[in-house]
């Protein structure tokens, strides 16, 4: 019966499966799966959860028909056991500690912690979205630092100065303390390649998906970059995990629905909501 599926189900360690419905049960139940879509579209059906997804590469797919129109089955062709067996492992084997460091969250700003302004220039722009202080706050109670990282081009683009994002970021912490939750560090990324202010035009390592503010934090606040996890509303927020080894949450406010459109080769370890359902996730870990 169904409710035998889901009981069964909820007990798993990790669960194989097709695009189905039972796959959303896993999602559901918080068990750690591995999906292989063929025919179907992952950005319209894709888990909820701790998963790891294998697309069909074939041009044809998703063609979203339950036969074959070619009487070839094409989309399975290049979809083998070793890729699944590879994903599952990556599940089920997570990185052992390290003496002397703590795992981080690694939080992009706009849209993730606070709801998406174009080029956010003024402390009264910045409205949290609801859950959020509070998910800051579980993070810190379970052993997570809490670290924003995020591009402010508009420095590069003279739309607000430093002066103008440090009085931004004091709001900011001012609101979190005020739902008793606090950062360990803020990191902000000036530049952008067509920059009009000279000091912060041109290329760097800091500007996401660039991994410099992050060898950066991990240094100062003694991070143990495999075992954080990256959250954000764009992928450009979540691909410094693979470089590292951690784990990552797309959340599906800001930016959040559009990137999830266009993932591609790497996928997010989870899909969620928005950074209160990100932080009940992570905390349970």
């Amino acid at each position: 019966s169904l409710a035998a599926a889901m009981a069964v189900i909820g007990r798993g360690a990790l669960m194989l499966t097709n695009d189905s419905g039972l796959m959303h049960i896993a999602g559901a139940r918080g068990v750690p799966l591995v999906a292989v879509f063929g025919p179907t579209n992952p950005r319209t059906t894709a888990p909820l959860g701790l998963s790891r997804l294998i697309r069909s590469q074939a041009e044809c797919s998703p063609c979203l028909k339950r036969e074959c129109p070619l009487n070839r089955q094409i989309c399975w062709d290049d979809v083998g056991p070793d890729k699944v067996v590879k994903a599952g492992l990556e599940l089920l084997d997570p990185p052992k500690a390290r003496p002397g460091l703590s795992p981080a969250v690694f939080l992009d700003r706009d849209g993730t912690i606070n709801r998406e302004v174009d080029y956010l220039a003024r402390p009264e722009q910045l409205e949290l979205i609801a859950g959020a202080g509070s998910a800051v706050s579980a993070l810190a109670k379970a052993g997570y630092k809490t670290v924003v990282v995020t591009n402010q081009s508009g420095l590069a683009r003279g739309l607000f100065t430093v002066n103008d994002l440090d009085a931004i970021h004091a709001r900011l912490k001012e609101m979190l303390a005020a739902e008793k939750a606090g950062l360990d560090g803020i990191y902000y990324c000036p530049h952008h390649p067509e920059g009009r202010v000279p000091e912060f035009s041109g290329n760097c390592v800091c500007r996401k998906p660039e991994t410099g503010l992050y060898e950066r934090a991990a240094e100062e606040l003694k991070i143990d970059l495999a075992r954080s996890v990256w959250v954000g509303d764009k992928l450009s927020d979540l691909s410094p995990a693979k470089k590292f080894g951690g784990r990552s949450v797309l959340v599906l406010t800001g930016h959040g629905l559009e990137a999830a459109a266009e993932i591609g080769d790497y996928q997010p370890t989870l899909l969620a909501p928005d950074l209160r359902r990100a932080a009940e996730w992570i905390a349970a870990q």
